[in-house]
């Protein structure tokens, strides 16, 4: 993974994509704020965003690229640009991750950190309501 430095030219683009983003959800005050706290990140087919039993607290909201959710060496769903990963870590759902998540085709995340989430999400709590419609979905699909 390689660290992009983002300038000044470039933040109406950030911004841009970040209202794209379903965390986001629209909201150009919460993509501003975002914009600030937010790692920018290169990443290649093959490159690891977070391993199974990992205790980072990292989220990544991708860009572009696409990767797999693997639990126990089986692929089990796949991400795509718009979607958020890693967020059970930051709610404290479990003290290590659930699952590897490995790019598949190249492109570019965000990286905000847990804490950085939590505080986000303390005064958009839209946020939460996010990662609750995610997980709600994730349970119905597994009980089908």
């Amino acid at each position: 993974m390689l660290n992009k430095v983002i300038d000044d030219k470039e933040r109406p683009q950030i911004i841009e994509s970040l209202l794209r983003q379903k965390l986001v959800g629209n909201n150009l005050a919460l993509a501003n704020e975002m914009a600030d706290q937010i790692e920018w990140l290169q990443v290649d087919v093959g490159d690891i965003l977070i391993e199974q039993g990992g205790i980072d607290k990292d989220v990544y909201l991708l860009f572009s690229g696409q990767a797999d959710v693997v639990i126990n060496g089986r692929v089990v769903s796949q991400c795509q640009a718009g979607d958020h990963v890693g967020e059970l870590a930051t709610l404290g759902a479990t003290p290590y991750r659930s699952a590897h998540i490995i790019v598949t085709q190249g492109g570019h995340v965000a990286k905000l950190t847990g804490e950085k989430l939590e505080r986000l999400a303390n005064i958009y709590p839209e946020i939460y309501r996010c990662i609750a419609q995610k997980l709600a979905r994730l349970f119905a699909s597994m009980t089908q």
